[in-house]
């Protein structure tokens, strides 16, 4: 009987060959995997270094593997397990089934979080796009391509706006502040050779991402595990590379980490090297800094940007400081000297103590004293609005250029000191 018990016991011990994960370590590509991810981590960079995320929008048509390739691509940055970000649906014609919005993947809040100051690229899913509404698709892309969709958009919504008055919607798309730039298109489709291939769409990304300053274009075909020895798969490569004009070095034909390659999904609990490291080695394409627009003061926004821009901030926070300190030291005298009832008799009695003299106090000080102090209180306001916005100004000018943005402030201070010194400038002049 104990031997019989023992031997039941050791039965219930021994794990069923399904439930079985294999040891990704042991994989013959997962060393390589290693390796790719910290040639991307050399590559991209940290928050040190000035630059910022690149943004890699991911597009294709219902059914075409985009979600799934998401999915693929974000996981393969982990070392864990498989990871589900966005929502995989079936093409059953159901649009609600499918991706209808913009949706946004950085690397910080989602696929990376173990080291925060890495600037992995952030991914963006977009969906809905069909090969048939080609003008809605060329004012969509445009936008989308100038960073004017914002997180968790509808593309339905945008579709109505731009059938009700498509002026309108260019106009509208035209006046929105900027959220994600984009910097390079991945290109999703299927390797099914029953499904046409959508000819139109991707050329109108082509033209689009072209007339953005040569966003680079990157194709992905999905469903290798069941297509790979199709015969028309070369062909219906070269017509894909075709349309979107490509060449071979732009593209991966790749596995997914879905059912059909893995139907007991042991995924859910590991990772597959060898499906991780094509896609790796794609990103690695995507990311290559010597591609793709060279105007870096828009896009990736370097170190001299940084400085000039963290510049101004505390410059014009200092300022503003030393402005409401100085009008409350007015107000005090003001108030506490008997013989001193309003703010310009304090500033002339703060001046004459300390020193120093502002310009155009003395002419302000002329106006009935009814007025002093609120013509003091509105130039004040008036002023400190103006230092809180003009950071923004001056990031708003670096988007168009370092020269443009240097121009404006030389300007600028330029066009102050002439205020403030143009009585002795004029004077200068007479003399001469």
């Amino acid at each position: 009987m104990e031997n019989d018990l023992s031997s039941a016991e050791d039965f219930d011990d021994v794990v069923p060959a399904e439930d079985v994960v294999p040891d990704k370590t042991k994989n013959k590509h997962w060393d390589r995997k290693l390796e790719l991810i910290k040639d991307l981590k050399r590559s991209v960079g940290t928050v040190r270094t000035g630059k910022t995320n690149l943004n890699v929008v991911v597009i294709g048509t219902t059914g075409c593997g985009k979600s799934s390739f998401i999915n693929t691509a974000l996981t393969s940055f982990r070392q864990d397990k498989w990871q589900l970000y966005s929502t995989v649906g079936k093409n059953s014609g159901n649009i609600t089934n499918i991706t209808q919005h913009f949706k946004s993947f950085r690397a910080d809040k989602t696929y990376f979080k173990e080291d925060k100051k890495v600037l992995f690229p952030t991914f963006i899913d977009i969906n809905g796009l069909e090969d048939d509404k080609d003008d809605f698709n060329r004012a969509f892309l445009r936008a989308l391509f100038d960073g004017k969709i914002y997180e968790d958009e509808q593309l339905t919504t945008l579709l109505k706006m731009y059938q009700s008055n498509p002026n309108g919607f260019k106009k509208t798309m035209s006046g929105r502040t900027e959220y994600l730039k984009i910097n390079r298109n991945i290109v999703v489709t299927s390797a099914d050779p029953t499904e046409p291939l959508p000819k139109d769409l991707f050329k109108c990304i082509k033209q689009v991402a072209d007339d953005v300053k040569g966003i680079p274009i990157f194709g992905v075909m999905t469903k290798k595990d069941k297509f790979e020895r199709n015969e028309q798969i070369p062909k219906r490569i070269d017509d894909f590379l075709g349309n979107l004009g490509i060449t071979k070095d732009s593209f991966k034909w790749i596995e997914n980490y879905c059912p059909d390659v893995d139907k007991d999904m042991k995924y859910h609990r590991t990772v597959y090297p060898s499906i991780d490291v094509p896609v790796l080695k794609l990103i690695t394409q995507v990311i290559n800094p010597d591609i793709g627009p060279k105007d870096l003061m828009e896009d990736r926004p370097g170190f001299l940007a940084r400085i000039i821009l963290k510049v101004v901030s505390l410059v014009s926070t200092l300022i503003q400081i030393a402005i409401w300190v100085l009008f409350l030291v007015l107000f005090i005298i003001a108030t506490y000297e008997d013989k001193n009832k309003d703010l310009c008799t304090a500033y002339k009695i703060l001046s004459k103590q300390l020193g120093f003299t502002l310009p155009d106090i003395g002419r302000i000080c002329q106006e009935p004293r009814e007025i002093k102090g609120m013509i003091f209180l509105i130039a004040l306001i008036a002023f400190s609005l103006f230092l809180f916005l003009l950071p923004y100004i001056v990031k708003k000018f670096m988007r168009k250029g370092l020269q443009t943005c240097l121009s404006v402030i030389s300007i600028f201070i330029l066009t102050t000191l002439v205020y403030i010194y143009n009585d002795q400038i004029t004077h200068w002049l007479l003399i001469r």
